[in-house]
């Protein structure tokens, strides 16, 4: 991750109370968010189909800046609203068996654990390496064939423990590397490339409020994930909804296919000019694990 631009710009930009620290649990929101979610409202406000258009729009140049502090192509980003989100795709899709902690956070173990209920396709291996920390030497005693995917914290919530995810990938080759990084986006300098999943939000270290979730998939992880969100480019052929003769017409008429658009949407937050923009969400428990 490179820094770039105007780093006195930056620093003063944060106008929050002095002495905050809590950044591991929240962020307070940057000028530049305040401002641009403001000017979104004000669009959606108007009721216009431009105005709407505009913001909606703002979902690919949001995946631009995704890509570029991760480092990967635009191509593999989806920005979704939340963490959790992202990594339930991930697990949901999996079969074979998971490796992954005890210890980590409830976004990776409920998701693990409920997806084995209740799909059958999956199985969790549990994990209880020393003081929790999934280091290689750990990982690679742990790994059997069956093994499919392995799953970390980039950052540990609880210890600040941060993840070798170089040094992860040389001992589990070829299997799924699976990655919550909510802890350190926008503050660790790490390789997110070597990960097939990288999962994090912006509501943290970069600012940017709830409801700006954002996952990467490389392109192993598209060819063995399966698919279970409508977040899809189109509906599976044979979709129940197809077959429904008023939304054929509804589809023969517009070429640029609106619904389909829409029900892509629906999963996705549309960002702001410079950054993502905000979607109100529940409170959830604080995760305030800094880097080490």
């Amino acid at each position: 991750m490179t820094v770039t631009g105007d780093i006195t710009a930056y620093i003063e930009s944060f106008d929050s109370e002095p002495g905050y620290l809590d950044w591991a649990a929240f962020g307070p929101l940057s000028p530049v968010v305040r401002s641009e979610v403001h000017a979104d409202a004000e669009l959606l406000g108007t009721g216009r189909r431009s105005s709407v258009d505009l913001v909606n729009e703002h979902v690919d140049q949001s995946r631009t800046h995704a890509a570029s502090v991760l480092g990967v192509p635009a191509e593999q980003i989806v920005i979704q609203p939340s963490t959790s989100h992202g990594l339930q795709q991930a697990i949901y899709g999996l079969s074979g068996t998971l490796l992954l902690s005890r210890a980590e956070y409830p976004a990776l173990t409920i998701a693990a654990a409920r997806a084995e209920a209740a799909l059958g396709t999956l199985r969790a291996a549990w994990l209880e390496p020393e003081h929790g920390f999934m280091t290689p030497d750990a990982v690679r005693d742990a790994l059997t064939d069956e093994v499919t995917a392995v799953a970390v914290s980039l950052v540990d919530f609880r210890t600040g423990y941060r993840a070798d995810l170089g040094a992860l990938r040389d001992v589990i080759g070829d299997r799924l590397l699976i990655v919550d990084a909510i802890q350190g986006l926008g503050v660790v300098d790490a390789d997110y490339g070597v990960a097939d999943v990288v999962c994090a939000n912006g509501y943290k270290w970069l600012r940017a409020g709830r409801g700006t979730g954002v996952a990467s998939y490389s392109q192993r992880a598209v060819d063995r994930l399966a698919p279970c969100s409508p977040a899809t480019p189109e509906l599976p052929t044979g979709c129940p909804w197809m077959r429904c003769p008023s939304h054929r017409r509804m589809l023969g008429r517009s070429s640029s296919r609106r619904p389909i658009r829409s029900l892509r949407r629906a999963w996705e937050v549309p960002s702001t000019r410079s950054t993502m923009s905000v979607w109100p969400r529940s409170p959830r428990p604080s995760r305030r694990g800094r880097p080490a």
